[in-house]
């Protein structure tokens, strides 16, 4: 496990250079924002530049997905050097190395980069920023890690990033139309694990304890059915 890693972490800070196009997206999005706030005539509030966030992390959902899903889906695609060297190691092992590059890493590089982003409108950082800044990292590292089971799943870049197109995007805007027509109980509660209503909430400042808990329960149990689901197609060792 400890040779796969490095050779995962030098394969991504030399390989396609996937921290280069995260970080392009990210201040792309963000420079949307900011050019909305540049023709604003009134002084930008802290407020307002929480709340647009939340469009930018949109787009950087669909950026995220279309960069994890090229970086792995180029492994099985053209059988690289790396693919067959990861032959030898059991599926979880392989797993923990992705996440731990496109899922850990990329989750922290979009965090300091919306932390970044908030300071250069002083947004003052007091223990509820804090809190949405760790939320919010809780969040991506959610898309990236569910981005990358989905891929490693379907042994596909171009279908892994669909499914997770679909999941993320799709099937959310679904259950929220659906959730529209269901008792008003039943929605406050199934809104508080659908990914992009907590990042609309968290970047809104609309934090209440079980919204705060739900970020963490939501990611636990997606990871906890795409495991046992990427551990059912795996069941031999060999990687192959």
């Amino acid at each position: 496990m400890k040779n796969l890693l490095k050779v995962e972490l030098y394969r991504f800070r030399h390989s396609f250079s996937i921290m280069k196009y995260v970080i392009w997206a990210c201040v792309g999005s963000f420079a949307v924002c900011i050019f909305d706030f540049a023709s604003a005539e009134e002084k930008v509030s802290s407020e307002a530049v929480l709340e647009t966030a939340h469009f930018a992390f949109f787009y950087i959902l669909i950026f995220l997905i279309c960069i994890i899903a090229v970086y792995i889906g180029r492994e099985f695609k053209e059988k690289t050097i790396y693919y067959e060297y990861m032959r030898g190691y059991h599926p979880l092992e392989i797993l923990g190395a992705k996440i731990s590059t496109c899922g850990i890493m990329t989750a922290i590089t979009v965090t300091l980069l919306t932390f970044i982003y908030f300071c250069l409108f002083s947004v003052p950082l007091t223990g509820k920023v804090m809190l949405q800044l760790l939320l919010i990292f809780l969040i991506m590292l959610h898309w990236c890690c569910a981005a990358v089971f989905y891929i490693m799943i379907m042994r596909s870049g171009i279908w892994g990033g669909i499914v997770a197109f679909i999941r993320f995007v799709l099937l959310e805007g679904v259950a929220n139309s659906v959730l529209l027509i269901c008792p008003e109980k039943v929605r406050k509660i199934c809104s508080l694990f659908i990914v992009l209503d907590q990042s609309a909430s968290i970047t809104q400042g609309n934090i209440s304890v079980e919204r705060a808990l739900a970020v963490p329960v939501s990611f636990a149990v997606e990871i906890l059915i795409l495991t046992i689901i990427y551990l059912y197609m795996n069941k031999k060792r060999d990687f192959a």
